[in-house]
């Protein structure tokens, strides 16, 4: 069997979970990793001793003979790392939000389309078996209204409060959510959004909403709610997760842990599944050895499309209309 080498851009949680899956995977050489955190660096280093290390991602994209890479960057380094690695077919799993300006983002879609490489994004919930019931059921009873949220604390990282660094909550970290919802529903139609300021107070350069609500409109007319929030504080249990109100039951997602039916009196549970970040590790490096797209879930040009979503919820905050999505 061909060992498939991989690199990695960026090396803190996210990334080292993925190692930590691709560790498991037969055939998977992690040859490279890059970022300019010494201390992340070395945290990587220590999971993959033999791999080659770098400060800088571009120069390991332009210079490590890679077959695929692991970007796992923070939502404004997206652009650069995308285009040298299509020049270079490089295959690539990329880590959610793709980017925050929706021109650049459809412009290296069509890099990526045009390059002929793979490319998978990380939505990963998407490779939960839980969800092809879920779907199969929606199906057969269709849904009306559907209500969506990501209530928590704040993380604690520097550019995740700063809107120009992250997107905002909506785009940063209720992307899943808005991701589920196309994943389940389908294209968007439009979206109206109303942002909420005022109980975080005291944090350094600080500048996103501390909550958000927004109307989707599918295309199909279904209507959804999305609330987000995070301003909770320790003491306050995340909520996360969909409402779907079909004519035949109220479907509750909790999050990767269960599905709940409940059809009148009666609620069966269907619990999640917690590897679904190694099944789309492995669905990616499979699909990389066997040049099957069919296996992967969210591909570049399928992620642009949620992050079209996400920036339109913004662009309405701002002007207090509704806006359409801009993907291609």
């Amino acid at each position: 069997m061909k060992s498939i080498r991989i690199g990695f851009v960026g090396c803190g949680g996210i990334a080292q979970r993925h190692i930590r899956s691709l560790l498991q995977i037969e055939g998977v050489e992690i040859a490279a990793l890059a970022t300019g955190n010494e201390a992340r660096l070395k945290e990587a280093a220590a999971l993959v001793p033999g791999a080659a290390l770098y400060a800088d991602g571009e120069e390991m994209l332009e210079t490590a003979a890679l077959d695929a890479a692991f970007l796992c960057v923070t939502p404004a380094r997206h652009g650069r790392l995308e285009e040298i690695a299509a020049r270079k077919g490089v295959h690539l799993y990329v880590e959610k939000p793709i980017g925050l300006d929706m021109a650049e983002v459809n412009r290296q879609a069509a890099l990526i389309e045009a390059s002929g490489i793979l490319t998978s994004v990380g939505y990963q919930e998407r490779y939960d078996p839980a969800l092809e019931e879920l779907r199969a059921y929606l199906a057969a009873h269709p849904a009306g209204v559907v209500s969506g949220k990501w209530m928590g604390q704040m993380p604690g990282a520097l550019w995740w409060r700063q809107k120009s660094a992250s997107g905002g909550q909506v785009v940063e970290q209720c992307t899943h959510i808005f991701d589920m919802l196309r994943f389940l529903f389908g294209e968007v139609e439009s979206v109206y959004a109303r942002p909420f300021r005022g109980i975080v107070r005291g944090i350094p350069q600080y500048d996103i909403e501390d909550a958000s609500a927004a109307v989707v409109t599918f295309r199909s007319g279904l209507l959804a709610t999305v609330i987000t929030g995070c301003y909770l504080g320790p003491q306050s249990p995340a909520d996360v997760g969909l409402t779907i109100y079909t004519d035949a039951a109220r479907v509750c997602y909790d999050w990767t842990r269960h599905i709940r039916y409940c059809e009148g009196d009666a609620v069966r549970e269907v619990p999640g599944n917690c590897s679904h970040h190694f099944e789309a590790a492995a669905a990616f490096v499979e699909a990389v050895r066997t040049e099957d797209r069919s296996l992967i879930r969210s591909d570049f040009s399928d992620a642009a499309r949620t992050l079209a979503v996400t920036l339109a919820v913004n662009r309405s905050m701002e002007s207090g209309e509704a806006v359409q999505p801009q993907a291609l």
